[in-house]
């Protein structure tokens, strides 16, 4: 057999104890100490809290029941979707929530298991793993588990804010080390959006990504002479064409050293290492001397960082009355409470901060202590990049996997996620000008 067809024969064994005894599921399907996550609820990483869970669901919902309804497996990963039924003990009203569970095996074991539902038709139940109550029984803490309804991260309206968890230096870096590859096979050298003029617009993700970046650089406006930062400058390649628009000086400083030695090597081939260069370390505490740069840019980097100290950093070394262009995601309207999930999944798994909406971004820029200038909603312009992002996987999905291995998958696993297609995840363009 196959590793995939053992895997699977392994899910079909898993999907049936888990209905008549979830005992011998724990501990005949699964490696000792596994890892079950239950984003956003739960982080389970020893099998005696595994059983302990297991026994408070049994108890919380008698009559649960799992259907498998479909399988998929591509290497050690099995991707499963089911049904889970049974009765609200509350108010006795008949339950029924779709999952999708991703299993990671190792030698045929469960090491692994990430599994996500609509989490809130758990939430009036007394006693639950899930939800995990004060009279549960359950201390999940020591093993990061469900935050208590009151302690939980919560929303304005429909609006993610940001209470949510914000992105460590070092997750972001460990992101970026499979990612920066991934990115340039499966989309551009620029890992920021493109820029579509129209439905119709056909143009390749090349040239939609430089559309993109000239849009910026018209923002910004840049002046020869001009001392510009780049901030979270990837491998460099905004930063060359932004040369090439005016004879300024361009530093950027990404997180990731990687990108940075990178970075430098371009720059150099390109014989642009006298104007453009790259320094390695964190925009949160950038390395310059307060009101050093005429300009700045930060493209697609707020977006792993806590916005309002890294705007106030950026302030820090602009010269007063200097420039600063912005590209962002951009919440465009209201999520109901199981796309919040996906959002908020979807950034997490990328080292990612809470989107904002128009409103929360004016408010943020000004409590920063920046003037806007202009905010442009260009989301209409940049719909495209999720549909090229997902056909791009999909070509070229076993490739990738053969060439950077199992953490190629999770990324792709977040390309393909249902988030970045909803409507509201929507893209800013924004000028901001520090006070002379």
């Amino acid at each position: 057999m196959t590793v995939e067809e053992t895997n699977l024969a392994a899910v079909a064994t898993w999907a049936a104890l888990y209905n008549t005894d979830p005992d011998r599921m724990i501990d005949e399907c699964y490696a000792v100490d596994p890892e079950v996550v239950a984003p956003e609820e739960l982080r389970i990483t020893d099998s005696a809290t595994f059983h302990a869970m297991e026994k408070a669901g049994r108890e919380a919902m008698p009559d649960r029941h799992s259907e498998v309804l479909s399988t998929a497996a591509v290497g050690d990963r099995v991707f499963v979707e089911g049904v889970m039924t049974g009765t609200n003990p509350v108010n006795g009203t008949p339950l029924r929530v779709h999952w999708m569970s991703v299993l990671t095996f190792a030698d045929g074991l469960i090491v692994k298991d990430r599994t996500y539902m609509d989490w809130s038709v758990f939430k009036d139940f007394n006693r639950t793993a899930e939800y995990r109550a004060a009279d549960a029984g359950l201390d999940l803490t020591a093993t990061a588990g469900p935050t208590p309804a009151t302690d939980r991260p919560t929303t304005t309206g429909a609006t993610m804010t940001t209470a949510e968890p914000l992105p460590s230096t070092d997750s972001i870096s460990a992101f970026y080390d499979i990612a920066s590859q991934v990115l340039c096979e499966l989309w551009d050298e620029s890992f920021h959006a493109g820029y579509w003029e129209s439905e119709a617009d056909d143009s390749s993700n090349k040239v939609a990504a430089d559309r993109m970046t000239d849009e910026m650089i018209g923002l910004l406006a840049p002046v020869d002479g001009a001392e510009i930062l780049d901030v979270g400058c990837g491998i460099g390649t905004p930063a060359f064409r932004l040369a090439g628009a005016a004879r300024a000086r361009v530093r950027g400083i990404s997180i990731n050293e990687a990108q940075v030695v990178e970075a430098n090597r371009r720059a150099g081939e390109r014989g642009l290492a006298d104007r453009v260069s790259f320094d390695h370390g964190d925009a949160l505490a950038l390395p310059y001397a307060d009101a050093s740069y005429d300009a700045a840019w930060a493209f697609e980097s707020l977006i792993h960082m806590d916005r309002l100290a890294a705007l106030r950093e950026i302030s820090r070394v602009l010269k007063p009355g200097a420039r600063l262009v912005v590209a962002d995601l951009l919440q465009t309207g209201p999520l109901d409470e199981a796309d919040q999930e996906l959002v908020r999944d979807g950034l997490q798994r990328m080292s990612a901060s809470p989107m904002l909406t128009e409103a929360e971004y004016r408010a943020l820029v000004a409590e920063a202590g920046f003037e806007l200038e202009e905010f442009r909603d260009v989301s209409r312009h940049t719909a495209k990049m999720a549909t090229r992002m997902v056909e791009s996987t999909d070509r070229r999905y076993d490739e990738m996997v053969a060439r950077f291995g199992e953490e190629a998958i999770e990324l792709m696993d977040l390309i393909r996620s249902p988030a970045a297609q909803l409507p509201e995840m929507g893209y800013l363009l924004a000028a901001l000008r520090k006070p002379a």
